[in-house]
């Protein structure tokens, strides 16, 4: 699976001659095997994510458990 970039909202500010911009949300599709499987948003603090996905419970729980492994 991967994430494909739908939509990013930017802050930009000018201040004194200065400019700086925050990325403050992004909205992705999650493509598996080229297919739209589901969909994700960040924004500061939290996230969400929506995905459909065939199998049984021990299937889904583990493709979910892979998705969240968090590298350090």
């Amino acid at each position: 699976m991967e994430l494909v970039k739908v939509n990013e909202t930017v802050t930009r500010n000018y201040e004194g001659g200065k400019k700086t911009e925050e990325v403050t949300s992004i909205s992705y599709n999650i493509v598996d095997n080229d297919n739209v499987v589901g969909s994700a948003s960040i924004r500061d603090g939290h996230f969400s994510m929506s995905v459909q996905m065939p199998g049984n419970m021990a299937e889904i729980k583990e493709k979910v458990e892979t998705l969240l492994v968090m590298e350090s």
